[in-house]
């Protein structure tokens, strides 16, 4: 009986923990305080926490516009020495999905860098507190923030939910620390176009998604356009990516495309309404297949896909000029990289990141 009381007391104390600390300290709502949001394509998208402007809620179909409110590779960026952080978020939709994580659906996840210049992840004290009614409240408790010495000011990169739309945000802070958002830079960011991996699934985490893989280890903005389901190689997405000024796009759509489907004639479009008006760096990305193609002959049709594309590569590469191409191969997905054979897991999502970071090092070149 006691051994039961205990418990009971110990998981009561474990959900209402991070809501007891939510309410010390200083009360932050970003975008009243003028934050930016970082990872967006449009100045105006800055403000808020969406991933396409109003003015393309008219030319893309409603599924693909309802998938661009999910906050995937957005986040914010601040400096501050803070001993503790409690982020607080009130989302749209469902906590999880079947094959992914709260954690990854709903959660948001926090880096810092040190006065070194060194990243470090940061791990909630407590379990996040998740809880589900009329939306998804989401709470995250980070303590002991101050690492080796408590005056230090760090810089944190907070990502957003993967697949969740933020309803609103709000950060809580020692009283007395030091807090700043920092703005979003000049630099221009790697654009990425493609499908439910490229939106997230299924990491664990919001850091984990191979695009913010990609931002972190080359130091550059990523803007994530990733569209579960939806990344269809379609004119009016190509139209919206050619408003962004890129140092570079990534087209990694195959999955999304069935064998029947004439894509080549809409990327071939789409490549040369980008190169109208961007001379930077375009990657073409192969599907990464599935983990039962041995067993599954059906599956073979992505070697089929990889096949056409390529040869649409080989013939563009000359006529457009700084055209590239990342193969299967190269990703080099194994059986241990699946969730469920066609999603990737964090080990995945770190292999495409690195084979992805390759070639845009090589193509950007001033890149470290």
């Amino acid at each position: 009986m006691m051994k039961r009381n205990i418990l009971i007391f110990v998981t009561a104390l474990l959900l209402i923990a991070p809501a007891v600390l939510y309410g010390q300290g200083r009360r932050i709502d970003p975008l009243k305080e003028g934050a930016q949001v970082h990872g967006t394509g449009w100045t105006e998208l800055r403000r808020g926490y969406v991933r396409l402007p109003e003015q393309a809620r008219s030319q893309v179909r409603e599924a693909l516009w309802n998938l661009s409110r999910n906050s995937s590779g957005l986040s914010l960026v601040f400096r501050s020495n803070t001993g503790r952080l409690v982020v607080k978020c009130v989302l749209e939709d469902r906590m999880q999905m079947f094959h992914m994580p709260a954690t990854g659906v709903s959660g948001v996840d926090l880096f810092a860098c040190d006065t070194r210049g060194t990243e470090h992840w940061c791990a909630p004290k407590f379990r996040p507190s998740f809880t589900q009614g009329s939306g998804t409240e989401v709470i995250y408790n980070y303590e002991r923030l101050d690492y080796e010495h408590q005056t230090d000011i760090y810089t944190y990169r907070l990502y957003l939910p993967l697949y969740n739309s933020v309803s609103s945000l709000e950060l809580t802070v020692d009283e007395d620390c030091v807090f700043e958002f920092l703005p979003v830079g000049e630099e221009l960011p790697v654009v990425v176009y493609g499908t439910s991996i490229a939106q997230g699934a299924c990491a664990s985490r919001p850091g984990m998604a191979w695009t913010s893989i990609v931002e972190r280890r080359l130091g550059c903005p990523v803007v994530n356009l990733g569209f579960s389901g939806n990344g269809r190689m379609e004119k009016e997405v190509f139209g919206l990516l050619n408003q962004i000024d890129a140092a570079a796009y990534v087209i990694d759509c195959l999955p999304n495309i069935n064998v029947e489907d004439d894509f080549e004639t809409r990327l071939e479009e789409g490549i040369a309404l980008l190169r109208a008006d961007h001379s930077c760096p375009i990657v073409l990305v192969e599907h990464s297949g599935y983990a039962n193609d041995f067993t599954n002959h059906d599956r073979l049709y992505a070697s089929r896909l990889n096949d056409r594309q390529e040869a649409l590569y080989r013939k563009l590469r000359k006529k457009f000029g700084n055209l590239y191409y990342l193969t299967r191969e190269e990703i080099g997905w194994d059986n241990d990289c699946m969730v469920e054979g066609v999603h990737p897991n964090d080990h995945g999502m770190i292999l495409q990141a690195q084979a992805v970071t390759r070639i845009l090092r090589k193509v950007l070149q001033t890149r470290r």
